[in-house]
């Protein structure tokens, strides 16, 4: 075994941990719970799209099991850790293959639906069921756990324009 470091020089394995870091806190603790009450809001004026909307929910789960694994190989890595390539890679593109594929489905199908056959009060309700949390890292004011990360999508950005 070899350090995955020894084989990707240009790999920043610290970012890939805060970047996992803050999709196993924030989209898999409040941004999927409140899909998850679109989506039962969806099965009841909508049962034609039970069966997607249930593959939805469950997979929710699946991505936050994939979201931990792979958060946890990339902790392993920057603590040092002996690691095989093919660990890395294999946990990285399970993650990234479950949530595109998660979100091609909820953008071409449901999320559209949603915005036609929920009304106003469907919405009033779920926003109610679910506590109230702000994006620690784009809601206004970042935390300062993410703090270095945001720093970073800023400096990327001001030099891709």
């Amino acid at each position: 075994l070899r350090r995955v470091e020894d084989l990707e020089h240009s790999a920043d394995f610290s970012l890939m941990q805060d970047v996992m870091h803050y999709m196993t806190n924030y989209p898999d603790g409040y941004h999927h719970p409140k899909e998850d009450l679109v989506f039962a809001a969806l099965n009841v004026r909508c049962p034609e799209v039970r069966a997607v909307v249930t593959e939805l929910r469950d997979g929710h789960a699946s991505l936050a099991t994939k979201g931990r694994t792979l958060f946890d190989t990339l902790s392993r890595v920057v603590d040092g850790a002996l690691v095989e390539r093919a660990q890395l890679v294999g946990d990285g593109k399970a993650y990234l293959e479950a949530q595109l594929n998660h979100m091609k489905v909820e953008d071409s199908m449901v999320f559209e639906l949603a915005n036609e056959r929920l009304s106003h009060d469907d919405w009033l309700v779920i926003d109610g069921e679910i506590a109230r949390m702000v994006d620690p890292m784009f809601g206004g004011k970042v935390q300062d756990e993410y703090r270095e990360l945001f720093e970073h999508f800023m400096r990327e950005v001001q030099l891709g324009t």
